[in-house]
């Protein structure tokens, strides 16, 4: 859970947009103009390395079948890499979704953002959100197997409401334990 003083920051830093929301689970739900300040006030954190280029960001949605979000793009052809943006290599998650999908059927709505082993898995399920912003959610590999199966993601996994909020996590995680 972020900690009072990332609500604090987050809500001052963004107090002049309208529709500042805390849904149950303490996230600030920004939309893409906002992360992209966000990112900025966080460049310390989110400026990163070895940025994609727009045209694998269309091999990566074609190998997948499904758009990827557009903050997930925009953060990752502009700023890279880094440690709090939530994911250590794309290309990496790509192959091994595809591998997934052929080794325990994982449906084709899901892509693996990071596999943490024994600190979870981190994955996302395409939906028809707005802008593209599916939710991210972050739980054991039982989850995996779960959705393999037919099964829904169970209720003590972590939800995020897009991949801004996770990058927002992640920041706070990474601004606490630095």
């Amino acid at each position: 859970m972020p900690s009072a003083l990332w609500a604090k920051t987050k809500a001052t830093a963004f107090a002049n947009y309208n529709g500042i929301m805390f849904d149950l689970n303490y996230w600030y739900q920004m939309n893409v103009d906002e992360f992209k300040s966000f990112s900025e006030i966080n460049s310390d954190l989110l400026d990163g390395v070895r940025p994609n280029s727009f045209e694998e960001m269309l091999r990566f949605e074609t190998a997948l079948g499904f758009p990827l979000p557009n903050s997930m793009k925009w953060l990752l052809t502009t700023k890279g890499y880094s440690s709090a943006c939530g994911i250590d290599n794309l290309s990496e998650s790509v192959d091994t979704t595809i591998a997934c999908r052929s080794t325990i059927c994982l449906p084709s709505t899901v892509l693996i953002i990071n596999d943490w082993n024994d600190s979870g898995v981190v994955f996302l399920i395409v939906d028809d959100a707005d802008e593209r912003e599916y939710a991210i959610y972050w739980g054991d590999a039982s989850e995996l197997h779960r959705l393999a199966e037919g099964g829904s993601v169970s209720e003590n996994t972590d939800k995020f409401c897009s991949y801004m909020d996770w990058v927002a996590y992640r920041v706070d995680f990474e601004r606490e334990n630095s």
